[in-house]
C-alpha cells in the first residue's frame, strides 16, 4: 500500500509542475476535433448542393430540349399531337379522346405495374438460385504443424471460391398464398383505375362539347339579335328621310347595333376557348378544324332513385377500387398473422473452392455440396408480429369505413344530380313560356313604332328577347350537364366492369343522344317575328 500511494503521490506532483501544458494539449486536441467535424460537415453540406445544383441543371436543360424539339417541329409544319378536320359528333369526340388522350395512356400504365406486381407475388412461391464467388488473400496461412521436425502448413495464402445455392419455399405460413391473391387483387385495381380514367374523361369531353353547342347557340342568339338590330337601323334610317324619325332615333339604333356586334365578338372568342379547351380534352393538335355536328336540346328524363343506385353500385370504378382495396389489406392481414407459423425451405448448396473445402491442406480446387430441409420459427421477434397484426387490423377497419363513406358518397352524387335534373326542366318549362313573351312582346313594339312604342321600348324588348333565350339555352346545357353528371355518378360513361383491358370500345356519354332538331319555342326568334314594321 504503501508502494502504490507513493507512486500516486509522484504522479500528482508531476502533474502539477505542468498542468499549462496538459490544458494547452487538451485545448489543441478540443480544437483539432471541433475543426475536423465542421470540415466534415461542410463537405458533406457542399456535396450535398453540388448534387441538387447538377439535378436543378439537368431538368432545366431537359426544358431547354422539350422546347427545341417543339419549335423545331412546329417551324417543320409537323405536329406532335394528331390534327383533326371535319364534322365531329359527341360519340366520334369520345373514340378519339379515348385513343389520344394522355390520362388514359398513363392509366394504361398501370396494368403494365400490375403484370410487373403479379410476377412478384409469383416469385413468392418459385425457387431462388443465388451464385457467388469470392477471392480474398490472408497476410499468413491459417496455421502450421510442427511434426517430427517437419512443418505442415493448414490452408493457403490466396484463397478461391464459388458456388451457388437453390432454395425452394414448401411452406410460408400462408404467405406465399397472401402475395399471389393480393398481385392479383393488384391487377384488378389497376383495370379499374384504366376504367375510372376512361369515365373521367369521357365526362371532361362531353361537357367541353356541351360548353361549345351552348357558346355556339349563344352566338346564334346574338347574330340574331344584330340582324333584327341591323334591320331596324335600316327602318330608322328610311323614316328619318319620310321625315318621321329624328337624328336621335338614327343614332340610337346605330349604338344598338355597335353593341350587339360586340356580343357577338365576344361570343366568338368564348367559342374558339371552348373549342380549345374539347380539342386538349381529346388529345388533338390546337391546329384541328372540327364541325361540330351533334346539337344542344332538351329531353326530359325521370330516373328512380332506387334504379339508379342500384345501377351505381354495380358499375361504379371508385366502388370496385375500394373493394379490392379492402380484400387486399384482408391478404396483408394474412401475410403478417403468416409469421406465427414456421417456415419451411428445401435447401442445396454446391462449392467450388481452393483450398479444397474438405482438405484445407490440399491447395488445389476441391467441391463440395449437401442438400436439406430448412425449418426456421420466430419464437420471439420482440413483439414485432403482433404488432404488425394489430396495424393490420385496424387498416382493414379504416378501409371498410371509407368503402361505407364512399357508397354514402356516391348516394350524394346521385340525389344531387337528380336534383340537378328537376330544377333544370322546371327552369326549362319557365324559360320556354318567358321565349314565348318575349318574342310577342318585340313583335307588338316593332308594329307599334314609331306610332304607339319608341325606338327605346323595341330595344328594351329586343333586350328582354335576346336575355330569355340566352337563359333558355342555359338551361338547356344545365339539364344536359345534370344528366351528364347523373351518368357519370350512375358510372354509365365507364366500360363494364371486368369486360375489357383496354378502352377500345366505350358507351356513348349519354343513352339519350345530345342530338335533335332545335326547339319550336326559339326555333323562329330571327324570322318575320322580329322584323320590323315598314
Amino acid at each position: 500500500m504503501d508502494i502504490i500511494g507513493g507512486r500516486i503521490g509522484r504522479l500528482m506532483r508531476c502533474t502539477r509542475k505542468v498542468p499549462g501544458a496538459v490544458a494547452a494539449r487538451h485545448r489543441r486536441s478540443s480544437v483539432g476535433k471541433a475543426g475536423g467535424m465542421v470540415a466534415l460537415g461542410c463537405l458533406v453540406a457542399l456535396a450535398g448542393c453540388v448534387q441538387s445544383r447538377e439535378i436543378y441543371l439537368d431538368a432545366r436543360a431537359s426544358r431547354a430540349r422539350s422546347y427545341r424539339t417543339w419549335a423545331r417541329t412546329k417551324h417543320d409544319g409537323g405536329q406532335a399531337e394528331a390534327v383533326l378536320s371535319g364534322e365531329l359528333s359527341l360519340q366520334q369526340a369520345v373514340e378519339v379522346a379515348c385513343a389520344h388522350n394522355k390520362d388514359i395512356q398513363a392509366a394504361l400504365q398501370e396494368q403494365a405495374r400490375a403484370a410487373g406486381r403479379l410476377w412478384q407475388g409469383r416469385s413468392a412461391a418459385l425457387p431462388s438460385l443465388t451464385a457467388s464467388t469470392s477471392y480474398y488473400r490472408l497476410d499468413e496461412p491459417t496455421g502450421t504443424v510442427q511434426i517430427a521436425g517437419t512443418t505442415l502448413t493448414s490452408g493457403a495464402v490466396d484463397n478461391y471460391s464459388q458456388g451457388f445455392v437453390l432454395r425452394q419455399p414448401l411452406f410460408q405460413g400462408g404467405a406465399i398464398s397472401a402475395s399471389i391473391r393480393s398481385a392479383h387483387i393488384f391487377e384488378l385495381m389497376a383495370d379499374e383505375a384504366v376504367r375510372r380514367a376512361v369515365g373521367e374523361v369521357v365526362f371532361e369531353v362531353a361537357r367541353d362539347y356541351l360548353d361549345v353547342l351552348f357558346a355556339q347557340k349563344l352566338h346564334e342568339v346574338y347574330r340574331n339579335a344584330l340582324l333584327s338590330a341591323q334591320a331596324q337601323f335600316d327602318s330608322v334610317q328610311r323614316m328619318k328621310g319620310a321625315g318621321l324619325a329624328t337624328e336621335f332615333d338614327v343614332l340610337r339604333a346605330q349604338v344598338e347595333v355597335s353593341n350587339t356586334e360586340a356580343d357577338v365578338v365576344r361570343q366568338e372568342s368564348k367559342i374558339s376557348l371552348a373549342v380549345s379547351s374539347l380539342l386538349k380534352a381529346m388529345g388533338l393538335s390546337q391546329d384541328s378544324q372540327v364541325t361540330l355536328t351533334s346539337a344542344l336540346e332538351h329531353l326530359p328524363v325521370n330516373p328512380d332513385f332506387d334504379e339508379v343506385v342500384a345501377d351505381a353500385y354495380g358499375r361504379r370504378a371508385e366502388l370496385y377500387q375500394a373493394e379490392f382495396d379492402l380484400r387486399m389489406q384482408q391478404e396483408e392481414l394474412r401475410r403478417a398473422r403468416s409469421r406465427s407459423w414456421p417456415t419451411l425451405d428445401a435447401v442445396f448448396t454446391y462449392l467450388w473452392s481452393k483450398p479444397d473445402p474438405h482438405n484445407g491442406a490440399r491447395i488445389e480446387w476441391g467441391r463440395r455440396w449437401y442438400g436439406g430441409i430448412s425449418l426456421t420459427w420466430y419464437v420471439f421477434d420482440g413483439m414485432r408480429r403482433e404488432g404488425e397484426i394489430a396495424e393490420g387490423k385496424a387498416l382493414l377497419r379504416q378501409k371498410r369505413l371509407r368503402l361505407e363513406n364512399l357508397e354514402e358518397q356516391v348516394q350524394l352524387e346521385l340525389r344531387q344530380a337528380m336534383l340537378g335534373i328537376e330544377d333544370a326542366e322546371r327552369l326549362i318549362k319557365v324559360q320556354e313560356l318567358n321565349v314565348k313573351r318575349a318574342q310577342e312582346g318585340l313583335r307588338m313594339a316593332m308594329r307599334g313604332y314609331p306610332d304607339v312604342a319608341t325606338l327605346v321600348e323595341v330595344t328594351d324588348a329586343r333586350a328582354a328577347l335576346v336575355r330569355a333565350e340566352g337563359q333558355y339555352w342555359e338551361a338547356v346545357a344545365e339539364h344536359c350537364l345534370a344528366r351528364l353528371s347523373l351518368q357519370q355518378a350512375m358510372g354509365m360513361l365507364e366500360p363494364e366492369p371486368g369486360a375489357m383491358r383496354e378502352p377500345t370500345k366505350v358507351p356513348p356519354p349519354a343513352q339519350q343522344p345530345l342530338s335533335a332538331e332545335t326547339p319550336a319555342a326559339v326555333s323562329d326568334s330571327a324570322e318575320g317575328a322580329d322584323r320590323p314594321a315598314e
